[in-house]
């Protein structure tokens, strides 16, 4: 069933034995297996490349639900064996994760070296919510705002929007400005449509300030946004410490007229309980109250 799924998906053979990291002909004497037992062709074999047949197009999502399910018992068993082991899911909403992945990654390692982690990057607020109420994470990073029934959370950070401007930037030699200031200056902003609750925060801050911000560039990520300050496209709001390696290129300025702050949570499903995820949530709240976290 992989096997087919993965054929199914490339719809080529040479590139289904890729990433299947097998040989082209031992994939395709696994389909022709799967064929004689089911007693039906699950492709149309083409010119160039392959088209699912109608059964093979009924078979495809059921083959999925089989694969994920045997997926979840093998994770289920394996987090029942003890606090020490198991598999934890993390997600990560917007560049949330810049900060945190390594630091949390080593201190796991440290205090419980069979606990296997799990990262998925770049979701929106929304997105991490809507992954754990679905049992797709085990425990989320994301922007204070939505709730969700069954979710429970805690808040790790609270950070003052910086004024974020290139390094050669006549106003890059300054600690500190006023918002009101720039009420004409370019902004590079992240695309409303990424859902990242930062935009929200940062469309208001500028509206406290007594301005709507002149949007000289959107972008879906905040690693382009970075890149278009350092390119002398705009300014942009923004945690310092969400900026990782893009800082070296940018000046942060602390803004003494914004009050908003950018509240990091992490959730988690409080009725899917095993030892495992309890123990990267101490280490998440340890890391977050020791003051280690990554910081520029």
């Amino acid at each position: 069933m992989r096997t087919f799924v993965v054929v199914a998906e490339e719809l080529n053979y040479s590139r289904a034995a890729t990433v299947l990291h097998m040989t082209q002909p031992a994939v395709s004497q696994r389909i022709m297996q799967l064929e004689r037992e089911l007693g039906f062709p699950l492709f149309e074999r083409l010119p160039r490349g392959l088209r699912l047949s109608a059964p093979g197009a009924a078979f495809l999502p059921e083959c999925r639900r089989v694969l994920e399910g045997a997926e979840r018992a093998v994770r289920l068993a394996r987090n029942a064996v003890g606090p020490d082991s198991g598999l934890v899911r993390l997600g990560f909403a917007g560049a949330l994760s810049a900060p945190t992945v390594s630091q949390l990654a080593r201190d796991v390692r440290a205090c419980a070296p069979g606990i296997e982690l799990s990262f998925v990057s770049g979701l929106t607020s929304d997105g991490v919510i809507d992954r754990l109420t679905g049992d797709e994470l085990d425990i989320g990073f994301t922007a204070a705002g939505r709730t969700a029934r069954g979710i429970d959370s805690r808040v790790l950070s609270s950070d003052p929007l910086d004024l974020v401007v290139a390094w050669d930037d006549p106003f890059a030699s300054r600690e500190e400005t006023r918002l009101a200031d720039m009420s004409t200056a370019p902004f590079v902003m992240i695309s409303p449509a990424s859902g990242l609750r930062l935009r929200d925060i940062a469309d208001q801050a500028c509206l406290d300030a007594g301005f709507s911000p002149r949007i000289a560039q959107e972008a879906s990520d905040m690693q382009t946004v970075l890149a278009l300050v350092a390119a002398g496209v705009g300014v942009t709001l923004l945690p310092r410490r969400l900026a990782g390696p893009a800082s070296e290129t940018l000046a942060f300025l602390r803004t003494k007229d914004v009050e908003r702050r950018l509240v990091t949570i992490v959730a988690w499903q409080h009725e899917h309980v095993f030892g495992a995820r309890n123990v990267v949530l101490d280490v998440i709240a340890g890391l977050y109250r020791s003051g280690r976290r990554p910081m520029r």
